[in-house]
């Protein structure tokens, strides 16, 4: 199957936008959170997001290019980026390198220097910002933003089993470690839509709050101290898919059948557009993988 058989092929993020507002398009946009290096690497042998977050500036351009037309020969009308705030927390890891927290105590929240967070966020991330906008193909833009969850970020600086000890212990400091996080993530998101946002058509946020069976805090805690942050950004701006797990495990066949099966379902009715449902790490086959997309490029007639 090759990658650039279809290179013709013309992105106009228009496509996902009208899906975002639950409208049907005849050409129903493919969409992923993301998309591992380690499979770009071995379908088009590009790893344009080591050169983007660790490349010098003129490498960040040149993987910023790579990244930007990996999306557009696969057929996609925009691209997945975020800009994480764990990336910039100042003692943070506890959460994604499994670190100790660096808050356990009333004393160690009042001394965090919270001020500090959304200069060093774009301190951090506007070189890549400005070459991510300056590389963007025309009729191409991103989804994506401003990465990481209230309860993501506030983990990664209290770790969970303390923050559960917190919560037992100190019910009061426990509310302030999400006031104040949701109010860094206001702020940061505040500037970033104001100022860097105009490579993005749409904006996107998640957070892991749960797993398998049962969210990782109380539907009260989530409600009360996590939701009210997120509708504070949401006041200042529907996908579908295959299972991953049949992208992985399924033969080509019937990788095909059903994505045409789903395909057929969901003609007509607004708000769709086509992935994995997530994202593509590298563990994907990538068989699996280009089977998906372009047996929807084949039935949207490319």
């Amino acid at each position: 199957m090759d990658y650039l058989k279809k290179e013709n092929f013309q992105p106009d993020f228009r496509n996902i936008v009208k899906t975002a507002n639950n409208q049907w398009v005849d050409r129903i946009p493919l969409y992923e959170h993301g998309i591992g290096d380690g499979i770009m690497d071995r379908i088009a042998g590009v790893r344009p997001q080591e050169k983007m977050w660790q490349g010098s500036l003129q490498e960040k351009e040149e993987g910023c290019r790579e990244f930007w037309e990996f999306w557009r020969g696969m057929g996609y009308d925009t691209a997945s980026m975020e800009f994480q705030i764990t990336g910039i927390l100042i003692g943070g890891g506890a959460l994604g390198a499994h670190k100790e927290g660096c808050i356990k105590t009333r004393e160690d929240f009042e001394k965090y220097p919270w001020e500090e967070l959304p200069s060093r966020f774009f301190e951090a991330y506007l070189p890549l910002m400005e070459r991510f906008e300056k590389t963007r193909p025309e009729g191409m833009k991103a989804i994506g933003g401003v990465g990481n969850g209230i309860f993501e970020c506030v983990q990664d600086l209290v770790g969970y089993m303390d923050l559960c000890y917190i919560k037992a212990d100190d019910e009061e400091l426990y509310a302030d470690l999400f006031k104040k996080m949701g109010e860094i993530h206001y702020q940061i998101w505040d500037t970033y839509l104001e100022k860097y946002a105009d490579a993005f058509c749409l904006m996107r946020f998640g957070d892991d709050l749960g797993f398998n069976s049962s969210t990782l805090i109380s539907h009260e805690d989530i409600r009360t101290l996590v939701l009210p942050g997120y509708r504070r950004i949401v006041d200042r701006a529907n996908f579908g898919g295959i299972d991953t797990d049949v992208v992985c495990r399924a033969s080509q066949e019937e990788i095909r059948d059903y994505v045409l099966d789903c395909l057929e379902k969901v003609k007509g009715h607004g708000g769709i557009a086509f992935g994995s449902g997530n994202s593509i790490p590298d563990y994907v086959s990538v068989d699996g993988y280009m089977t998906m997309v372009d047996t929807v490029r084949t039935w949207r007639g490319e």
